[in-house]
């Protein structure tokens, strides 16, 4: 990644800012279990594992601060359960990174 950097809000919560293209190339490293043109990256295996998995039981469509789709439904932050899939229209095996917020 060659545009991002992690700072610190107002607050005390640390946020990445990166490019679409760095965003897409962190996308690429998760799908391919943490490696980068066959070099391995992110190696613990456990997490990779976990991310993929459903974390709780109330929330099936989230795994370890990973969204899963594919799953009988979701909870939203404000306790909202909506049944179906988290993106009805993309693959079962969706895995999100969706953030807290998004910068202009």
């Amino acid at each position: 990644m060659q545009n991002s950097y992690w700072d610190t809000e107002p607050g005390g919560s640390p946020s990445m800012f990166c490019s679409g293209r760095d965003m897409a190339r962190f996308g690429l490293m998760i799908a391919s279990d943490g490696k980068w043109n066959g070099n391995a990256v992110m190696n613990d295996a456990g997490y990779f594992q976990s991310i993929l998995s459903s974390g709780q039981t109330f929330n099936p469509s989230y795994g370890y601060l990973w969204w899963l789709n594919g799953k009988s439904f979701y909870a939203l932050p404000t306790d909202q359960v909506i049944t179906g899939a988290l993106v009805p229209g993309a693959p079962a095996d969706l895995v999100a990174a969706l953030g807290y917020g998004i910068e202009d």
